[in-house]
């Protein structure tokens, strides 16, 4: 049997070492994000996410739930429409607030969740507010982390791209937008309905 000669023993272990840190990567990176978070470090927060690409992204979200939230009170003939145009206001003058939480050490374990609003961290999932998720590859430079909230079943992903061999920046976060604006409207919905029994 041939033996493999030490220095080319010694380059395969080197080279599989290599390719193991390589692969595991994107979940130290996770995973210092975690830490992060934990320790409510803002500047290493900073450094692993690119918080201005993950506002505008929200920013659409919660703009279509202040859209949702108007068109649904001017549709209730027991909401007085000057009213709701406060509130659409009121609601619109407080979104970079909001925003600033949800991509801060604050509240960004529970942006992954989808739990977009001003819920306190009450109802985040264990699973995916640790950040406990599965490593997907799209490329060499690209790869996501899929979460899954057991209580909602909502799917979730934050996109990491590579910034050096082992470095990596969270620059995109991807929620279950749909879901997201339908329990919404369920809430307003359910909110509403005591308001209409009373007319009744």
């Amino acid at each position: 049997m041939t033996q493999i000669k030490w220095p080319y023993a010694l380059l395969l272990l080197v080279l599989t070492a290599l390719i193991t840190a390589v692969y595991c990567s994107p979940y130290i990176t996770v995973s210092n994000l975690k830490l992060a978070l934990d320790q409510d470090d803002e500047q290493r927060f900073n450094d692993i996410v690119v918080a201005s690409k993950i506002r505008d992204y929200t920013s659409q979200l919660l703009n279509g739930m202040i859209r949702i939230k108007y068109n649904m009170d001017m549709e209730n003939p027991s909401i007085d429409p000057r009213d709701a145009m406060q509130d659409y206001t009121f609601a619109r003058s407080h979104i970079q607030t909001r925003l600033k939480k949800l991509t801060s050490t604050n509240e960004f374990n529970a942006l992954v969740c989808g739990n977009v609003l001003d819920t306190g961290n009450a109802d985040i999932s264990e699973e995916c507010g640790s950040l406990a998720g599965q490593l997907e590859w799209v490329s060499l430079t690209q790869a996501q982390i899929n979460f899954k909230n057991p209580e909602t079943q909502w799917s979730s992903s934050l996109v990491l791209n590579r910034t050096g061999l082992f470095n990596w920046q969270v620059t995109e976060i991807q929620l279950p937008v749909n879901d997201i604006l339908q329990q919404f409207e369920n809430q307003i919905l359910a909110a509403q309905q005591p308001e209409v029994d009373k007319k009744v």
